[in-house]
């Protein structure tokens, strides 16, 4: 009798609303992702809340929604929701649970909820 065993692929299947997107979490793609977020959290502290640095917080949004979700998919999205405040909420939430996929990453999921705490107490 022959031993057959599941191999899961890194690719996760994300909808958001009727928008539906790819997520590869290879472990390449995974060292990006913490990089590109380790790069948003710097900024959202300077920039979110200043309506001076409004195109600059979108244009941080949107670099990692279109590294996570692929190319446009800032664009769909902001067409959709109108308002940078409700995808950066989209994105932490997003951010959240495709970490929980990684092994090892809880560095980062600690990092975001304490961007969130210092937002909080500003």
């Amino acid at each position: 009798m022959a031993l057959k065993l599941s191999l899961k692929k890194s690719i996760f299947p994300v909808e958001i609303g009727d928008f539906k997107f790819e997520v590869d979490l290879s472990d390449d793609r995974a060292k990006g992702l913490e990089e590109k977020m380790t790069a948003f959290l710097k900024g959202i502290n300077e920039l979110a809340g200043a309506p001076e640095h409004e195109a600059e917080f979108a244009a941080l949004l949107e670099g990692v929604f279109d590294e996570l979700l692929g190319s446009g998919a800032y664009e769909k999205l902001y067409e959709y929701a109108k308002r940078v405040d409700v995808l950066a909420e989209l994105l932490e939430a997003l951010v959240l649970a495709l970490v929980s996929k990684l092994p090892g990453r809880s560095a980062l999921v600690d990092a975001i909820q304490a961007a969130k705490q210092t937002d909080a107490s500003a």
